[in-house]
């Protein structure tokens, strides 16, 4: 007996209808220019025949459209094979899914803007076995039965009995009331617009512009009163720093929306938005890495951003090198709720390591030549262009600042550059203003090289590099001397070998 198979939510042709409308006008738009001379003209004054022209060929190409979404949509169905997973779709290029149950590790409900109009969500799971952007297994269903499908799926790993509901005819579960491990209020998620490095980064590049460029460039205006045009630049410099600002705050509110986060077991669900609603679940022992970042005012207030990197689906926020495979689990915390989900992850604590930090030539490598390449930009500026500095004065300050703010970010850059081991775990830690600390097991590490460029092998030091299982993922750490990477491969073949042994 063959196992029954289930077409996608039918409500989902409305956006298709929608589409098509508006592809049709774009095409008979399109069409006057090349169809009619002096389309531009005579685009208000169309004579009858023309009319009826562009009206067939708008009606006509809906019309193919509807029929071909129609057909597209009723070749879209799912089904389950009793071991697996199986999705079938497409019209002149067919493809079919199977994905077995014991397999799928993530799964996510995703609801679009446009899918709350509709009643509708995404459903999508993964294996993590390819590291593709797009997820394994795609379906639309109804609102209410995407938790159902969802809870079906997580059920049948372990029992084989679990039956398929029908999308026509289901249970509908009622919503439990759980006490979540975090949950991040509104008052939090404002915050975050202010506290978050992004809100500084504008701030300085838009000092950059104002006072730096345009106060250079408008300077060789004689009529341009420099005083009026600075408390004009100081007030739009004020404006745009409080606009961005409420962008941000609103962008994070909206995105992480009653955002909630739960341990089930040895997976973790997390879910939130607003427009966008997102519900998902990640088995902790597809985790490759976990990532802590702090900005330098969560750093002052003493709040975390943890993140996890595991292939499959999932979204890239709270990544700021833009992984897909990157998601946030905690997004401003103290440190004692961070340390409650690292412990449940398996992950030491941060204070568990052996750490190792660049010694020979660190100051040469991490400020001396920094600062010189500055030198090297400011100083012929100042020489060449022989202008006196007092009619500059607000851009010279500027440059003064940056530089200072550059050197002090060097000697941070320098004092954060930390490798940690120990028995099955590398800690790296890096960056100047914001800092970010990696965790990795030795078990998901592919391969740790030594890399040296003709200035390192005079000094006898390198730049260690590993990589782990990601999407391209990889961390340099440098200025290190071969006596240390001998110290870390050594550590990595022993827990290699013991895991093999362990298995």
């Amino acid at each position: 007996m063959m196992n029954p198979k289930y077409h996608i939510a039918k409500r989902k042709y409305i956006y298709d209808v929608l589409k098509s409308i508006f592809t049709s006008f774009i095409i008979s738009s399109f069409s006057i220019g090349l169809l009619y001379e002096k389309a531009e003209e005579e685009l208000l004054e169309l004579s009858t025949s023309q009319s009826l022209v562009i009206t067939t060929i708008f009606i006509s190409t809906l019309i193919v459209q509807l029929i071909l979404y129609w057909l597209i949509l009723r070749k879209y169905i799912f089904s389950d094979q009793d071991q697996s997973f199986l999705i079938e779709k497409g019209l002149f290029f067919k493809r079919k899914v199977n994905i077995p149950y014991k397999n799928i590790h993530t799964i996510s409900i995703k609801r679009r803007f446009r899918d709350l109009i509709l009643g509708l969500s995404t459903l999508q799971f993964d294996t993590g076995t390819t590291t593709t952007i797009a997820p394994e297994g795609n379906i639309v269903v109804d609102k209410a039965y995407a938790p159902v499908l969802k809870k079906f799926i997580e059920e049948k790993r372990n029992n084989k009995n679990t039956s398929l509901p029908s999308p026509v005819d289901f249970k509908q579960d009622e919503e439990e009331n759980l006490e979540y491990l975090y949950e991040a209020k509104w008052t939090k998620l404002l915050l975050m617009g202010l506290l978050k490095q992004g809100f500084l980064l504008v701030a300085l590049l838009i000092s950059v512009i104002l006072f730096g460029l345009v106060m250079t460039i408008t300077k060789f205006d004689p009529e341009i009163n420099q005083r009026k045009l600075l408390i004009i630049l100081i007030i739009i410099y004020f404006i745009i720093l409080i606009l961005i600002l409420i962008i941000l705050m609103l962008y994070y509110l909206f995105k992480f929306y009653h955002y909630r986060l739960n341990i089930e077991g040895d997976s973790i669900s997390y879910r939130y938005g607003l427009f966008n609603k997102v519900e998902f679940k990640l088995s902790k022992k597809r985790i490759n890495a976990i990532h802590i970042n702090q900005s330098i005012l969560f750093r002052f207030f003493g709040y975390y951003e943890l993140s996890v990197s595991a292939l499959g689906i999932g979204d890239n926020f709270g990544n700021s090198e833009n992984k897909i495979e990157s998601k946030s689990l905690l997004l401003m915390v103290k440190k004692h709720t961070m340390n409650e989900l690292i412990s449940f992850l398996d992950y030491p604590a941060l204070d568990d390591f052996q750490l190792l930090k660049p010694k020979k030539f660190r100051l040469l490598n991490f400020i001396y030549l920094p600062i010189l390449f500055l030198l090297i930009i400011n100083i012929p500026i100042y020489i060449f262009l022989s202008f006196p500095i007092i009619d500059f004065m607000v851009p010279v300050i500027m440059n003064i600042l940056l530089s200072v703010l550059y050197i002090i970010g060097l000697f941070l850059w320098m004092n954060n550059h930390i490798i940690g081991k120990n028995k099955n775990t590398y800690f790296l830690q890096k960056g100047a203003f914001t800092l970010k600390k990696t965790m990795i097991k030795k078990t998901r590490i592919q391969m740790i090289t030594y890399q040296q460029n003709p200035l390192l092998l005079i000094e006898s030091i390198g730049n260690i590099r590993i990589s782990y299982k990601a999407l391209g993922a990889n961390i340099c750490m440098r200025n290190f001397e071969s006596s240390d990477y001998l110290l870390l491969k050594e550590s990595l073949l022993t827990e290699k070998i013991s895991y093999k042994t362990d298995q």
